[in-house]
């Protein structure tokens, strides 16, 4: 990756901010779009985002569901790299499953809980039915 003279990345930066502004973004939270943003190429050192593969997001996405966040937090990182994904014209950003990802994110639901309902099989757990359910509903629409 060639690195980007400073006043070009606060050009780009400038650009995306009023870009996620316009698509209905509130002010207030362009910071953390931008942050979430920067961990996920921090966490890539020297990689364009655009030779990223969907494993590595995934993985990323894991980490940060880890950190203890609160849900709307997840589900606010998830929105900042979708979006960044879009405006990068990434190949990975319309192969990830970001419907799942929310509802995950949204119910509380464990890699093992979606795994276990990719696989056809409902859980006892009320919620996570109900996640089941909305998550093979989202798939099929």
């Amino acid at each position: 990756m060639i690195p980007l003279a400073v006043s070009e990345r606060d050009f780009w930066w400038d650009r995306y901010l009023q870009d996620l502004t316009r698509q209905g973004v509130k002010t207030k939270f362009l910071t953390w779009y931008r942050l979430r943003v920067e961990q996920l190429i921090a966490r890539f050192p020297g990689v364009h985002s655009s030779v990223l593969r969907v494993r590595d997001i995934e993985l990323h996405l894991t980490t940060i569901g880890g950190y203890g966040l609160e849900p709307w937090q997840l589900l606010q990182t998830l929105d900042a790299i979708q979006r960044f994904g879009v405006a990068c014209a990434c190949p990975w950003a319309a192969e990830i499953d970001w419907v799942t990802w929310r509802h995950r994110w949204e119910n509380g639901a464990t890699e093992k809980d979606v795994d276990v309902i990719r696989h056809g099989v409902l859980p006892d757990d009320p919620t996570l039915r109900n996640f089941a359910v909305q998550m093979r509903v989202s798939q099929r629409s």
